[in-house]
């Protein structure tokens, strides 16, 4: 039997070699033509492989450049089967959502409630009474009113009364939160240069020996009550200086927490052109600087 030129079939070792030679053909023509054939060849040696397209191979080289044709081969895990691990398994966390893979991720949060904010509060006080009017006119009479809230005041349905009905006066409008409310009896020259917020008819007017006087709102409830039906706690009906509230907080029928205006904090004029001897739309001359 005649062989290649370089074998000497003579020899055992090369009817080995050539024995071989034609076995390696055989096994990479069969692995080409039936790539399944390579992937259990792998998973023998204990290698996953995923599948291998028909054709889909690549060309390496070896140190001669020798072109061969070899199989592109996806690993994708160690078969643990035949070598298991002692490493322990890892399972994924369940999903919070049915049908879903996705893992949910549960993030700490406090269940502890915030603090409810307290709402903007409305206080309003009967701040300041001209109850002796002013020098141009004992009958220019004015009230002031303060919101010493932390929010604005809507006075609609609110009412401001004597106890003996008169002064019965409709208040109307909005107090901004520390803004004052100035009410001129009649018309708005009872401080020439001072708009009034509301002007009013005061019926027979403040008595000069003094009124009991109810500040309530659109429910009826009295906000404020200034009872000095036995007297006005301060002012002056000679020199016409006003009454002043001290502390809008503080109880309006408490008679320490009322004084004549100073004569050295005054704003505005009357419709004569003479100093208002109070305070309409401003702090009170008795006050501190966080009060009325």
């Amino acid at each position: 039997m005649a062989g290649p030129r370089f074998l000497n079939m003579t020899r055992p070792s090369h009817w080995l070699i050539l024995g071989g030679t034609l076995l390696g053909v055989f096994l990479i023509t069969s692995i080409l033509s039936h790539p399944g054939l390579a992937q259990r060849y792998l998973a023998y040696l204990g290698i996953s492989v995923g599948p291998v397209a028909k054709g889909d191979m690549s060309v390496i080289g070896d140190n001669n450049n020798t072109a061969q044709l070899s199989p592109k081969v996806l690993v994708t895990e160690k078969v643990t089967d035949k070598y298991p691990s002692t490493s322990p398994k890892l399972s994924p966390k369940p999903s919070a959502v049915s049908g879903s893979s996705i893992p949910m991720v549960s993030v700490g949060v406090s269940s502890t409630p915030l603090p409810s904010r307290s709402p903007a509060s409305t206080e309003v006080a009967i701040n300041e009474i001209a109850w002796m009017g002013t020098q141009d006119s004992a009958g220019d009479e004015w009230i002031e009113l303060y919101n010493y809230g932390t929010g604005p005041a809507t006075l609609e349905g609110w009412h401001l009364t004597a106890a003996d009905g008169s002064p019965g006066i409709a208040l109307h409008g909005t107090i901004p939160a520390g803004g004052y409310y100035l009410i001129e009896r009649t018309d708005d020259h009872t401080i020439a240069d001072i708009p009034a917020a509301l002007t009013a008819s005061f019926g027979h007017g403040l008595a000069n020996d003094g009124e009991k006087l109810v500040l309530s709102d659109n429910t009826g409830t009295a906000r404020d009550i200034v009872d000095a039906s036995a007297g006005w706690f301060a002012g002056d009906n000679t020199d016409k200086t006003s009454m002043e509230r001290i502390d809008p907080a503080t109880s309006g029928s408490q008679p320490g927490n009322w004084a004549g205006n100073n004569l050295t904090l005054r704003v505005g004029h009357d419709n004569g052109g003479n100093l208002i001897n109070g305070t309409p739309g401003a702090r009170n001359s008795v006050s501190g600087p966080d009060q009325g």
